[in-house]
């Protein structure tokens, strides 16, 4: 590569010295000019890669955050689907118990109120 670079420069000295002075100075500007539009070039790019990256990391630690929340929810579900497979359990034996052994004086005595206020409300309405 060393080779062929001394070659072009040879090539490219022998190049500018035909050139007239005024147009040397004038392909020495716009060499000048796009040096600077280049660093600027590059300027903005590092300025959007640097926005990009701060914007992934924002979103990441959103993200971070969601995963957080989400396992937080999925707690909370479990635990309640345990309760709920606990009620159910109860219910289920409760159901499976006859009902000689469900019946207390309690519900003896609340079914009797009831049947009394049926009773009352049939004649209640038979007598009008």
């Amino acid at each position: 590569a060393k080779p062929q670079a001394k070659q072009a420069d040879k090539w490219g000295a022998a190049f500018a010295e035909d050139l007239p002075e005024a147009r040397r100075n004038e392909l020495k500007q716009e060499h000048e000019a796009l040096l600077v539009q280049q660093r600027q070039s590059s300027a903005q790019a590092a300025k959007e890669v640097e926005a990009a990256v701060h914007e992934v990391s924002v979103m990441n630690a959103i993200m971070a955050e969601q995963v957080s929340l989400q396992a937080e929810q999925l707690a909370l579900v479990e635990r309640d689907t345990d309760a709920s497979h606990a009620n159910l359990n109860a219910a289920a034996g409760q159901l499976r118990k006859p009902i000689a052994a469900r019946w207390n004086a309690k519900r003896t005595l609340a079914a009797t109120l009831y049947g009394c206020s049926a009773l009352l409300l049939i004649a209640n309405w038979a007598l009008r």
